[in-house]
C-alpha cells in the first residue's frame, strides 16, 4: 500500500512539473548562424527556424505563457524578441532573399498605468489638451483615465499580457522595432524592399498599429499612448516618410502614400478623433 501511495505521489509531482515546463524548438541549417534562447518562468514557448548565413536570433522570455516565433533565412540578419510579463505573442519573419536586416520586438510587463500624456500644444486651453481626453477635463479620474501619472489604482492597464506583435521583412538593409507596454495591444510591421525603417511604440490598452511599406528608403513611425487607438500607415514608393502620434482614447488615423519624396505627420490628442491622409505623385 505504501508503494502505491508513493507511486501516485510521484506521478502527481511529475504532472505538476510538466505543467510548469517551458518549451523551446530550434531548427538550424546553413553556416555561421547563431541562436540563443533564454527562458525563465513557466509555460513559455519558443520556436526558432534559421537558415542561410551569418544570421543571429535571440529569444529572452521572463514570465509565463509567452509565445515567440522566429523564422529567419537569408544572410547577415538579426532578430530579437524580449518578453517580460505574461500571455504575450511575438513573431518575426525574414524571407529567404533578405540581407542585413535588423528586427527587435520588446514586450514588457508594465501595467500601462504610467503612459505619457498628450504633448500636443492646444492654443485654446492651458494644460494637456484641457484634460485627459481633450475636452473640458470632466473625465479626470476613475477607471476611464487615458493616461495616469499616478502609480497604482485601476487605470486602463490592469496588468500586463495578451499583447501581439509581428514583423515580416523581405529585402535588404531594413530595420524594424516594436515596443509594447500594457495589455491587449496589437502591432504589425511588413516591409519589402531596401533601406526601410519602421517603428511602433504602444503604451496602454487595446491599441492597434500597422505599418506596411513596399519600396526603398521609406520611414514610418507610430507612437500610441492611451486606449482603443487605431493607426495604419501604408507606403509604396521611394523616400516616403510618415509619422502618427496618438494620445487619448478611440482615435483613428490612416496614412496612405504612393510615389516618392513625400512626408506626412498626424498628431492626435483627445477622444473619438479621425484623420485620413492620402498622397501620391
Amino acid at each position: 500500500m505504501k508503494k502505491v501511495v508513493l507511486c501516485i505521489s510521484a506521478m502527481l509531482l511529475s504532472a505538476v512539473g510538466f505543467s510548469q515546463n517551458n518549451q523551446s524548438d530550434i531548427e538550424q541549417q546553413g553556416r555561421h548562424n547563431e541562436i540563443k534562447v533564454l527562458q525563465d518562468g513557466k509555460k513559455n514557448m519558443s520556436d526558432v527556424t534559421q537558415g542561410g548565413r551569418n544570421n543571429f536570433a535571440k529569444v529572452d522570455q521572463d514570465g509565463n505563457n509567452n509565445d515567440a516565433t522566429i523564422w529567419q533565412f537569408g544572410r547577415d540578419n538579426s532578430a530579437t524578441i524580449n518578453q517580460t510579463g505574461n500571455n504575450d505573442t511575438a513573431s518575426i519573419t525574414q524571407e529567404c532573399d533578405s540581407k542585413d536586416n535588423t528586427v527587435v520586438i520588446n514586450q514588457n510587463g508594465d501595467s500601462g498605468d504610467d503612459c505619457p500624456t498628450c504633448n500636443i500644444v492646444n492654443p485654446c486651453q492651458s494644460g494637456d489638451c484641457g484634460g485627459e481626453y481633450g475636452d473640458d477635463g470632466e473625465h479626470q479620474g476613475g477607471d476611464d483615465r487615458v493616461a495616469s501619472t499616478t502609480r497604482g489604482g485601476s487605470g486602463y492597464g490592469n496588468g500586463s499580457g495578451h499583447n501581439d506583435a509581428s514583423i515580416d521583412q523581405d529585402g535588404d538593409h531594413n530595420k524594424a522595432r516594436i515596443d509594447q507596454s500594457g495589455k491587449g495591444n496589437d502591432a504589425s510591421i511588413v516591409q519589402d524592399g531596401e533601406h526601410n525603417k519602421a517603428k511602433i511604440d504602444q503604451c496602454g490598452k487595446d491599441n492597434t498599429a500597422m505599418i506596411d511599406q513596399d519600396g526603398d528608403y521609406n520611414k514610418a513611425e507610430i507612437n500610441q499612448s492611451g486606449r482603443g487607438l487605431y493607426a495604419n500607415i501604408e507606403q509604396d514608393g521611394c523616400r516616403l516618410d510618415s509619422t502618427i502620434e496618438q494620445y487619448g482614447r478611440n482615435n483613428d488615423a490612416h496614412t496612405v502614400q504612393r510615389g516618392w519624396d513625400q512626408t506626412s505627420t498626424i498628431a492626435q490628442c483627445g477622444q473619438d478623433n479621425m484623420a485620413y491622409v492620402k498622397q501620391r505623385n
